[in-house]
């Protein structure tokens, strides 16, 4: 039996809305699905070293588990916190081992929301702990839609965090049309008939690919931030790569002008989260 349905892809990870439409329409919780694979050394022998998967507790180390939002005591823990928390006990069990030790670790992670700013340091403190004891780890999140942008303002629960883990060497991807075919074929098992087209009619999966042309915008901006550049530079760096038409050259020199007033005006009739962009530099 799959994971997630392909029912619960389409509604719960493949997203049509652009941000701050709709809000009410995008999922409450986020489904997290997690793959860790260890390497495995005997200490004070020669043998070689072992494949594990921390999912299964053996060498089968093609296997996914699934994390989602929880209450406890009335508050919320993310998928991501559930997901850190038992990653961190089966490598806390497996060090307690008698003569084993953690050579390597590669976690890979499919969610249908980025991370949030809480759980963008709880993660870069997941690798940094296990670096300090001088394992080698790798760790790349994939996520469909970013959090905390389908209200009408961006929150500064999203960025600021996403920004953190790319600075601490943690791959971010979002989805694309080979991402999905991935995630329902080799992470989920699901039929190869069940291409992603096929989940959602051609009036939404165009608004989808739109979006996804968007994602791949903002994450590409924030890689830049990430290696140095401000949001500044990179709100320009965008309208630049993205219009080379009177609009855009416009709206540049409203933004060199720090014309802000203006500039968030005529951004509405541009991408829809640039408007936000501008308003979260100003604020």
């Amino acid at each position: 039996m799959s994971l997630i349905g392909a029912d619960d892809i389409s509604t719960k990870w493949c997203v049509v809305y652009k941000y701050s439409e709709n809000g009410q329409r995008w999922p409450k919780a986020a489904q997290c699905l997690v793959k860790c694979e260890l390497q495995l050394k005997k200490k004070k022998k020669k043998k070689r070293e072992l494949e594990w998967n921390l999912i299964t507790g053996n060498s089968d180390v093609d296997c996914w588990q699934k994390f989602s939002n929880q209450i406890f005591d009335n508050k919320k823990k993310h998928a991501e916190v559930s997901m850190i928390e038992d990653i961190g006990s089966k490598i806390e069990e497996i060090e307690n081992e008698r003569n084993t030790s953690i050579r390597k670790c590669e976690i890979e992670v499919a969610i249908n929301y980025s991370p949030c700013n809480e759980c963008s340091e709880i993660l870069i403190s997941l690798k940094k702990g296990l670096e300090k004891k001088g394992v080698r780890i790798r760790l790349k999140i994939t996520f469909a839609n970013f959090y905390g942008c389908q209200r009408s303002t961006l929150k500064k629960n999203c960025i600021p965090g996403l920004v953190k883990l790319l600075q601490n060497d943690i791959k971010l991807n979002v989805f694309s049309t080979e991402t999905w075919d991935w995630l329902l074929h080799d992470v989920l098992c699901l039929k190869k008939s069940r291409k992603f087209q096929y989940l959602l009619d051609d009036d939404d999966l165009d608004k989808r690919k739109e979006r996804e042309e968007i994602d791949y915008q903002i994450l590409r901006g924030l890689k830049k931030i990430a290696n140095g550049f401000d949001e500044f530079s990179y709100l320009l760096d965008f309208f630049n790569s993205e219009q080379r038409n009177e609009f855009s050259e416009k709206l540049m020199k409203m933004v060199k002008s720090k014309d802000w007033r203006e500039a968030k005006q005529g951004a509405k009739d541009f991408f829809s989260y640039t408007e936000r962009f501008i308003a979260n530099i100003e604020e």
